[in-house]
């Protein structure tokens, strides 16, 4: 599976930003009141994988001990997987550890409530998946029409997701993906004579195509037809062909000689 993490695996932190999520009410970032003990801006650890990244957040030398979160672009909070506090002098060390493979902005938070303190950083991941094989079906068959239905799974952004038919015309296609799923696209066509209907997904980011086809039989449709009588004539012409070949068989043996024993002479 093919990914470009635009990433490096280093110290990523993001200077001079004051988001509004920083601006919270009485909370914001006091970094410039010199308030003893007030966190700095986090330090963010980017650790590359194949198919994921590990995320490190810390924040050192912080009192009183501040709440320590990670946060995806949506302002969801992103639960750690592990979680390190260390405590020297009455000051605060805290490590936190998350694992991630979503494009997205992701945000590390500092608060402390205590004096109104709240300080972040970010950094942005982008992975980039090859999708595999669509999957298509026919989701509901008459006989004058059919609806095609074509499913894509991947963790990538959308990709250019299309219908075609058997000499490459794109045909008109209807959105069905649901919302709730960000890793599920679904694109629907109907058609209306029988040929052989591909669904055909481009990631040009990567010069990626993958496809699927499948034939439609539309028994209303001339094309439907049209196959029907060159089927039955093939099946006629085959027929007389036997039945000739019958003929002339029979033919020549009727037609052979019949064997005579001839006596000899004493």
């Amino acid at each position: 599976m093919k990914r470009f993490l635009l990433a490096c695996l280093c110290l990523v932190a993001l200077s001079g930003v004051t988001s509004a999520e920083e601006k919270d009410g009485d909370l914001k970032n006091r970094s410039e009141e010199n308030i003893p003990g007030a966190a700095s801006e986090p330090y963010i650890y980017v650790h590359e994988s194949r198919d994921w990244s590990l995320l490190v957040c810390d924040v050192r030398g912080a009192f009183p001990k501040p709440k320590v979160e990670w946060k995806n672009g949506a302002g969801n909070i992103i639960p750690a997987e592990k979680t390190e506090v260390k405590e020297k002098g009455g000051n605060f060390d805290i490590s936190l550890t998350i694992t991630v493979n979503r494009t997205d902005y992701y945000r590390c938070v500092a608060t402390q409530e205590e004096i109104k303190h709240r300080i972040s950083a970010e950094t942005y991941l982008h992975f980039q998946y090859a999708v595999t094989k669509p999957y298509v079906t026919s989701v509901e068959h008459t006989r004058d029409w059919a609806l095609l239905r074509c499913e894509v799974r991947t963790q990538a952004p959308r990709p250019k997701i299309e219908w075609q038919d058997n000499a490459g015309n794109t045909l008109p296609t209807e959105d069905v993906s649901f919302s709730g799923f960000r890793d599920i696209f679904k694109i629907e066509t109907t058609v209306t004579k029988t040929d052989f209907y591909r669904c055909v997904v481009t990631q040009e980011e990567i010069n990626h195509v993958a496809q699927a086809k499948m034939h439609v039989y539309i028994s209303g449709s001339p094309t439907g037809w049209i196959v029907a009588v060159v089927l039955l004539a093939l099946a006629v012409v085959a027929l007389a062909a036997a039945v000739v070949k019958l003929y002339i068989t029979q033919s020549h043996k009727k037609g052979s000689p019949a064997e005579t024993t001839v006596p000899l002479n004493s």
